[in-house]
């Protein structure tokens, strides 16, 4: 057992519509980013951040979901768990 995943439902749901995205891309991109978290992934700095992102693309582009840093590539921390003031 890898660990635990502990997601909010009513958070992940408040973010999906104000980011603009579906429910179901935006659970799916917090599943695969929780499941990398207990592989070892990490977004501290900006290689590991490029690393992660990029196998989170990957992987959802399989399950046939956008890009979810499609629209966040100009945020002030793209690389943050939490969507910055000015994309909620």
């Amino acid at each position: 057992m890898l660990g635990d995943l502990v997601i909010c439902v009513p958070v992940v749901n408040r973010e999906a519509a104000e980011q603009g995205k579906s429910v179901d891309a935006h659970w799916a991109h917090m599943v695969i980013h929780g499941c990398l978290h207990l592989l070892g992934y990490d977004h501290i700095d900006d290689e590991e951040a490029e690393e992660m992102e990029a196998l989170e693309r990957t992987l959802l582009e399989e399950l046939g979901y956008p890009d979810p840093y499609a629209e966040d590539e100009s945020a002030d921390h793209p690389h943050s768990d939490t969507p910055s003031k000015d994309h909620e």
